[in-house]
């Protein structure tokens, strides 16, 4: 395979798009015309992104032997020393362009994100739940971080990112779901691997219920309209929902697998909900 497909396969381009069309949704919430500042923070958001993705498939090798052979560190297509150095690479791109950024977007990229993704895989991954609440507060922060890099201010995207942290955390638990095999030969303790899959749907279960019951309030409130409603009942609740009923019909890691490509989508209809709300 050449060399350009390893390296896609490898960043997860459409995560890293996500990232980006976070910061592209920041902007047209706060009206800003910062093209260069728009730009800056795509670039981190998708740099940091690619290096997190890389460094994850580099430390989980010997997991990805089992639940994801067909990853190309495991099937052979790039070594460990290349993987790193790409990593290095994408996270040295990041750091840069983040020195154009606004203190408040430095603060936010250096202080918080980066040693938060350096240390995810090989330490927060670990710890069950703490892992899973990191990744969504990381994505969840892509709104706060796009906000001070735009306006240096981090007041306005404070609902668009506890959606996304919703999102996020509910999806993270169920591919842990889906890793529960290779997750125990390795001895890692995630939630789903420490304490069973029926433990873990309970609490997916609660979080989804949390989540539909208070993702309205911005409508109930009068700050977002009726689009924003329509779109998150019909875009990111009923699928939710309706992802349960599955998961408790069919309790197993490879029907957690299905579910987890369908709340991907569900992230994206998020962004959908999340857009619609300034139109409102």
């Amino acid at each position: 395979m050449p060399e350009w497909r390893v390296i896609w396969r490898m960043v997860r381009p459409l995560n890293m798009m996500l990232g980006v069309l976070s910061v592209a949704i920041t902007a047209w919430l706060l009206r800003a015309v910062d093209l260069s500042g728009l730009l800056l923070a795509g670039a981190v958001v998708a740099l940091f992104t690619g290096g997190a993705n890389v460094t994850n498939d580099v430390f989980d090798f010997e997991i990805d032997k089992i639940n994801r052979p067909d990853r190309p560190l495991p099937a052979g297509e790039i070594s460990r020393s290349a993987a790193i150095f790409l990593a290095v690479c994408l996270y040295a791109g990041g750091m840069i362009a983040a020195f154009f950024l606004s203190r408040p977007a430095q603060i936010i990229a250096f202080v918080l994100v980066l040693p938060l993704l350096i240390f995810y895989t090989p330490l927060l991954k670990k710890i069950p739940l703490l892992g899973n609440i990191t990744i969504a507060a990381l994505l969840g922060t892509v709104f706060l971080f796009g906000e001070a890099a735009l306006s240096s201010t981090v007041e306005k995207m404070w609902i668009p990112a506890a959606l996304a942290f919703g999102l996020s955390l509910i999806r993270e638990l169920v591919k842990d779901q889906q890793d529960i095999p290779g997750d125990r030969e390795q001895g890692i303790s995630t939630f789903p691997a420490r304490f069973g899959l029926r433990a873990s749907l309970v609490l997916v279960t609660i979080l989804v219920a949390l989540l539909c019951l208070l993702a309205p309030l911005p409508y109930v409130r009068d700050l977002y309209g009726k689009w924003y409603l329509i779109s998150l009942i019909f875009g990111v609740e009923v699928p939710l929902i309706l992802s349960i009923f599955y998961l408790w019909k069919n309790p197993t890691s490879a029907a957690s697998g299905k579910i987890s490509g369908v709340l991907k989508l569900t992230t994206i209809a998020g962004m959908l909900v999340i857009f619609l709300s300034r139109s409102s």
